[in-house]
């Protein structure tokens, strides 16, 4: 059995997404799955709608997406849109530790900033902070403003968001699979990983990197910054293995593989794009 419902209207301070079904809490607490609908943008003929799931009792909760809808007076079409990694960090069926990494995406932020992005409370932002920087996913950046700190993503968001090492599925990771009693060799998992279409973490033209060298030579926007203030510092040893579990992770999906990439790294960071030495060569 399929059940439409409404909303109330929203009043000044409330948020549509902490906004259910209008009457009775009973309709969803008896409903096995509810689903809910927003408008975002409106245009002639067309409609856009971010569509997410608030409870589920048979699994954990869709992630949120976008339908666009185009009408016209022989059809209706609709097409699934994917949420950028602001508008998902927006989402409250995010835990708050996700919403707080997808923030970071773009870029190092102060603890105040990431509460204007995500409207999680600045406590939980804090702790969400804490638990990030014993996981190895965040560090700070060593720059402060007052009493913040400002921190940033040790490894692409895409590829931390579970934390865990298993397969995430928004982000399209494929966890590796090495022989029993050893571990794949970086070159094999590059390997592995361009057979299998590689990981959907930037949206560089043309083919994925196939190197450190052609990575570190066309940097997506996250790996410009880390790149950029590792520079400013310097290039000190923290900063280098740092970008080199970033590297590793996009590369092969393992940060943890950084340090068979350091000199690499180093030599790039060191020598330059144009160089031709034998060390970079």
């Amino acid at each position: 059995m399929l059940i439409i419902d409404h909303q109330a209207k929203l009043q000044a301070g409330e948020s549509y997404q902490r906004k259910g079904a209008f009457g009775s809490v009973y309709k969803a607490n008896l409903a096995r799955s509810v689903v809910q609908a927003e408008a975002t943008e409106r245009g002639e003929g067309t409609l856009t709608l971010r569509i997410r799931q608030k409870k589920h009792n048979f699994g954990p909760l869709a992630d949120p997406f976008g339908v666009e809808l185009a009408f016209s007076e022989e059809s209706v079409s609709l097409r699934a849109v994917d949420l950028d990694p602001a508008q998902m960090a927006e989402e409250t069926t995010l835990t708050a530790p996700e919403r707080v990494k997808l923030a970071l995406q773009d870029g190092p932020l102060y603890p105040s900033e990431i509460v204007e992005a995500t409207d999680v409370p600045a406590k939980t932002v804090k702790n969400s902070l804490t638990g990030l920087r014993k996981q190895g996913t965040v560090e700070p950046t060593g720059e402060k403003e007052g009493r913040e700190e400002r921190v940033r993503l040790i490894v692409p968001t895409s590829l931390s968001l579970k934390g865990d090492g298993t397969r995430d599925d928004r982000a399209g990771v494929l966890s590796e699979d090495p022989k029993p009693g050893e571990s794949p060799t970086l070159e094999e998992s590059r390997e592995k990983r361009a057979v299998s279409g590689g990981l959907a973490t930037t949206t560089r033209p043309g083919a994925r990197p196939a190197s450190v060298r052609e990575l570190l030579s066309r940097p997506p926007n996250w790996l410009q910054h880390q790149m950029a203030y590792c520079r400013r510092q310097g290039c000190p040893t923290n900063q280098l293995k740092a970008l080199a579990a970033s590297v590793a992770a996009d590369l092969c999906g393992e940060a943890t593989r950084g340090a068979e990439i350091l000199w690499e790294v180093e030599a790039f960071m060191t020598h330059g794009v144009g160089c031709d030495c034998e060390v970079c060569l």
